[in-house]
């Protein structure tokens, strides 16, 4: 045995702690990102879900009124207060045999920790 090989140190194998702390970083990294955006496609889903309900309210409630034809309700609202959507509806006065209809749902969304107003507006037309 010569005397560089009796003072090299002994080699070690396995990570250093800067790796173990820079690979921990990396990971915390990735599940916040991930985090961040499975909240972001709840939100979204719940926003489409809500929005599906108000088209399907304003669909059926233009079917109502056609099915009513002009002898039904010239204007009207529903305030649903569970769901927290407020229908309003208006026919209009019949011309050339048509009279129009115009459907609006109104529904509150929560955007960045406020309060915002969605509407959907439908219009159609009865014969008369």
């Amino acid at each position: 045995m010569n005397a560089t090989e009796a003072r090299s140190p002994t080699r070690r194998t396995g990570f250093t702690i800067v790796e173990v702390l820079v690979s921990l970083v990396i990971v915390t990294v990735g599940l916040l990102g991930m985090a961040g955006a499975s909240a972001l496609s709840v939100r979204s889903a719940r926003e489409a879900a809500r929005e599906s309900a108000a088209l399907a309210r304003a669909a059926h409630r233009l079917a109502l009124l056609r099915s009513a034809g002009c002898a039904g309700p010239a204007v009207g609202s529903v305030d649903d207060r569970p769901t927290g959507m407020l229908e309003s509806w208006s026919v209009g006065s019949a011309g050339a045999g048509f009279a129009p209809i115009a459907v609006r749902v109104e529904w509150g969304v929560t955007v960045s920790r406020r309060r915002a107003a969605r509407q959907l507006n439908l219009l159609g037309a009865v014969q008369c």
